[in-house]
């Protein structure tokens, strides 16, 4: 991808962040039935665009792309205002002890209001960041289903909910988790319950959802839940509840799959499920996993659902409870989604200028 055409995709995601009413105005008018709306399937499979680009050399742990992706997602979260889970000046997580390198977890939270006394139940939104990378200096694995589509729609879905969080009250928390070195077995996520982060800070782990593999289906039209035999009916009836309110078909709980980073929760026995429109498709580990191969409709839906799931049927905001400090703030004349993306966008002009700069120069004197 040449730096024009970076810079064009660039603009183009500020402007879809920054047009329009604002998401606090618009949620703000519409109270607790406007979070559908508020998804972009045209942002997602631009941002799968772009992690699944040739600069990022495949995103395979600890190498350069890898980090690149981190650096992305750490002035996502950043700008997204999510609460730090370390004592990092950022969101890393270091994982360490790889052949090429240390890698990272990246690690956001929405934390729960004051007004409740349950502050410790934590909800889980995953998805793996990391993919195979470079096969050869011509054969680039870009992993634009798997697993940009997963991050895109995790992103999509904190950006939200960000918004959602000024508007009402949170009843849990919830962690935002791009997991580092999931094609290595899992590794981020296993080194993020072996750290003990959540109890040291007092959070319960009620539910994992993670996803991967979302953009990309064979024409069956049935999203299935890796590990969906495990999930306790609470959970169960909650997912097949929230694909009648968005009008898709009842989620197929296909398995006891444990091919994903879910598996690392079911082991420490804790409910967790992974969502995946098609798993080992045609184009699975190959070069042809490519984002012209990405069905946005489907990026959209599943960010639907998970928004439909954590609202209205897992019961993470209360939306009975509006709050009066938002009504000044959304009727700001600046769009706070449209700061918020606009900085996202320099910074990410900026890593792909780095990275051209430094990392091209690094493979001329090679």
């Amino acid at each position: 991808m040449s730096r024009k055409i970076a810079v064009s995709l660039i603009m183009l995601l500020c402007l879809q962040f920054s047009s329009g009413q604002t998401a606090q105005t618009e949620i703000s008018d519409n109270l607790a039935n406007t979070w559908q709306n508020q998804v972009n399937e045209t942002r997602m499979l631009q941002i799968v665009k772009f992690m699944s680009s040739d600069e990022f050399g495949g995103r395979r742990t600890g190498t350069d792309g890898d980090r690149l992706s981190q650096s992305l997602l750490d002035t996502a979260l950043d700008n997204f205002g999510l609460k730090k889970l370390t004592n990092r000046t950022d969101y890393r997580q270091i994982v360490p002890s790889f052949a090429d390198g240390e890698s990272a977890n990246i690690l956001g939270s929405l934390r729960s209001s004051n007004l409740y006394d349950s502050i410790n139940e934590t909800i889980i939104l995953s998805a793996n960041a990391d993919h195979i990378g470079m096969i050869s200096p011509t054969q680039i694995y870009n992993g634009a289903n798997d697993n940009a589509s997963g991050v895109s729609v995790t992103l999509e879905v904190a950006m939200i909910l960000s918004e959602v969080s000024k508007i009402y009250p949170f009843k849990k928390n919830i962690i935002f988790a791009f997991w580092a070195a999931e094609e290595r077995g899992r590794l981020g996520s296993q080194h993020f319950l072996k750290t003990g982060l959540l109890s040291e800070q007092n959070l319960s782990l009620e539910l994992v959802i993670n996803l991967d593999q979302v953009g990309y289906d064979r024409g069956d039209g049935i999203l299935k839940v890796s590990g969906g035999l495990d999930v306790p009916e609470l959970y169960a009836s909650g997912l097949t509840a929230a694909a009648n309110e968005i009008g898709i078909s009842r989620p197929n709980l296909y398995s006891t799959g444990r091919n994903s980073d879910h598996q690392t929760f079911l082991d420490n026995n804790t409910p967790a499920y992974t969502l995946i429109w098609e798993s080992n498709g045609p184009n699975y580990h190959t070069v042809n996993d490519t984002w012209e191969k990405i069905d946005p409709n489907l990026l959209g839906i599943t960010a639907e659902l998970i928004l439909e799931l954590l609202i209205n049927q897992y019961d993470l905001v209360d939306t009975t409870i509006f709050l009066s400090a938002a009504i000044e703030t959304s009727n700001s004349s600046s769009s706070s989604a449209g700061r918020i993306v606009s900085r996202l966008g320099v910074t990410i002009t900026l890593s792909l200028m780095v990275y051209r700069m430094f990392f091209l120069r690094h493979r001329r004197e090679q």
